[in-house]
């Protein structure tokens, strides 16, 4: 309770939103705010900071660093002893999408997640999501990440995509509708199948080793 991370345009606003901390001091006074370096903010908006003191980590969300689209949300280490960030890292697919995704929540176990999106929502409304995070130990993924449009009108960018093992699907994906962009996460070395279907009534099947 002696440490609290905002979002602010500043007094210029010159770089859009950037995150500030402010401490508390001996007299219970709040300090006066100071700006995050340059490695976490952007000339792009930063917002919707939450730091896990247990493992001294900053979970935000950014339109900058190596966003897929909108807000992504990224993680960056805080090392106390020299009062340094590191370079922050996206946090991928399932959690960043080419949609505008934040405010990232993490139990004290590390076993549950809660984040926002507008993926798969109606104008002006978000959906909140629950993860089971998985064990650190476990499988690796591999990210797959592109822009779909039609060839004969590049307007079309929206498309669903179906992603089988063995003829049992194992995944849906959408492209983002004014973007194009898309995700499909996947196990590496298996051997797929992938449906793209811009329309109900034309789908198109090819298949895919990762």
């Amino acid at each position: 309770g002696q440490t609290l991370f905002y979002s602010s345009f500043g007094e210029e606003g010159i770089t859009g939103k950037d995150i500030y901390r402010v401490r508390r001091l001996p007299n219970g006074e709040w300090a006066l705010p100071v700006r995050l370096p340059d490695v976490i903010n952007t000339g792009h908006d930063e917002d919707h900071a939450f730091f896990s003191e247990h493992d001294n980590i900053l979970y935000f969300s950014s339109k900058g660093h190596n966003s897929m689209g909108g807000y992504d949300l990224f993680r960056s280490s805080y090392n106390p002893d020299n009062d340094s960030w590191s370079t922050p890292i996206n946090m991928q697919y399932p959690f960043s999408s080419p949609y505008d995704d934040y405010l990232y929540l993490i139990d004290e176990k590390k076993t549950t997640a809660f984040f926002a999106s507008n993926r798969d929502s109606d104008e002006g409304r978000v959906n909140v999501y629950r993860v089971n995070l998985p064990d650190p130990n476990g499988v690796e993924v591999s990210i797959i990440t592109g822009r779909y449009s039609e060839s004969q009108d590049s307007t079309k960018k929206s498309m669903l995509a179906r992603l089988s093992l063995q003829n049992e699907m194992i995944g849906e994906y959408r492209s983002h509708g004014t973007t194009g962009k898309y995700v499909i996460i996947a196990e590496p070395g298996q051997g797929y199948g992938l449906d793209i279907a811009p329309r109900e009534q034309e789908v198109f099947e090819f298949d895919i080793n990762i």
